[in-house]
Formats: C-alpha cells, structure tokens, sequence
C-alpha cells in the first residue's frame, strides 16, 4: 500500500494524477522508464505541435450556476522534469463558455519523451483580470497519438466535468516515439485537416511563450 500526502489540489496533484491515469489502465504502479533508472536514453528530443481549436460547454469556476458569462482563455505548460518548463497561453474569449474557438498553434521542445507531461488549464478571466480555474486536464506525451483528440475535463477535485472538453491537434516532428510516428491502420488513422474541414492558423502576434526556469527565473519571447 502507497500513501500519498497532498493536501493541496495544485500543479503537482494534477501531474500525479494524469500519470496514474493514463498509464497501466489507471491501476497499480507505474514503473519508471530505463532512462530515469540509468539503464538507456530518453528519446528524443523532438518538436510537438498542439493545435487547441475549440473548447465545448465549458463549466464557470466552482461549479457555479449564476453570474457573468465565461471568457475563457487555455493555458498550456510542457514538464520534462529538466530545468526549463514551457508555458503558452491563448487569448481570452469573451462571453462564450459554451463554444469557443482560439485555432492556436504552439511548439514545445520536448527533451525527455519518456516523463514528458502536458498540463491542460482552462481559465476565466474577470474584469479585473483575475483568472479562475474552470477546468483542466493531464496529458502523458508517450501516449498521445498524433491527430485531432477530444481532452476531458476535470474539475479542481479531479471529478470530470460532463461533456466538457477541448478540441486539439498533435502533431511531432522528428519524434522517435512509436506513439508520433507512422500508424497505420482504421483505428489509428490520422484524421486530417481537410477531413473535418477545420482550418489551421498559425500563432497569434498577441500570444507569448514563457520559459520558467526552476531557480524561478523566467524567460518570455513573442
């Protein structure tokens, strides 16, 4: 029996969460890879692509009922369990919770395939400029296929949200992970662009990508 002590449903309980989920049917242990054990190399590295086109019914934070319209933006942070964490942030759409679209294109370095994990944060920004957590979600990078994929959202109890989600794209370039790679197939065909008849759009001048350093220096570039 493992016991864990969290008692604060942050960042890190996010993490622990999507790991022990996605991995080994989510039950029992996971078992570290060979390249944190010192017994081979982690693939890598590579570029991921994440296309987040729409969001869909999105909850306002605290699984309020009333109040001011949602005006969500998604916030995306690479962790490879190196000194750099990677975070992007779309633009914040105003007055729709129920089907907004960002068509926002990021690119992530990622270093270490084998423990590389894509944090999900679904916010709402106020008048003010406050942000509120309206949902999230953890994504383990070895498994995701590449394609257009539907992400759950969970609340900040780690409860999925009904139908609740995110529309995204994933896409690798020189990616030696089977899971980037060619498949084949009907149930791993790509799904392509032109078959769902969504456009892809680059990224936005207003969006920036801020390098966190673990010392807790920061690094921002447009």
């Amino acid at each position: 029996m493992v016991a864990f002590n969290y008692q604060t449903m942050d960042t890190s309980s996010l993490m622990n969460f999507g790991l022990f989920n996605h991995i080994n049917g989510g039950a029992g242990y996971v078992l570290k890879p060979p390249s944190v054990l010192g017994d081979g190399s982690s693939p890598g590295p590579a570029e991921m692509t994440v296309l987040v086109h729409s969001g869909y019914r999105l909850p306002k934070p605290n699984h309020e009922t009333k109040g001011e319209i949602v005006d969500a933006f998604v916030s995306l942070t690479l962790d490879c369990a190196d000194e750099d964490v990677q975070h992007y942030e779309t633009r914040v759409i105003n007055d729709n919770g129920f089907n907004p679209e960002w068509k926002a294109t990021f690119k992530f370095q990622v270093r270490n395939w084998d423990i590389a994990i894509l944090i999900i944060e679904v916010y709402d920004q106020d008048l003010l400029t406050q942000e509120f957590l309206c949902g999230n979600a953890c994504r383990v990078c070895q498994l995701e296929r590449k394609g257009y994929r539907w992400v759950p959202l969970v609340d900040s109890r780690f409860e999925v949200v009904p139908f609740s989600g995110l529309l995204i794209h994933i896409s690798c370039e020189d990616a030696k992970p089977t899971s980037c790679g060619a498949q084949t197939g009907p149930a791993k065909e790509d799904t392509t662009t032109m078959a769902l008849g969504l456009k892809e759009k680059s990224m936005a001048p207003q969006m920036t990508c801020k390098t966190v350093k673990r010392d807790g220096s920061c690094k921002v570039s447009l």
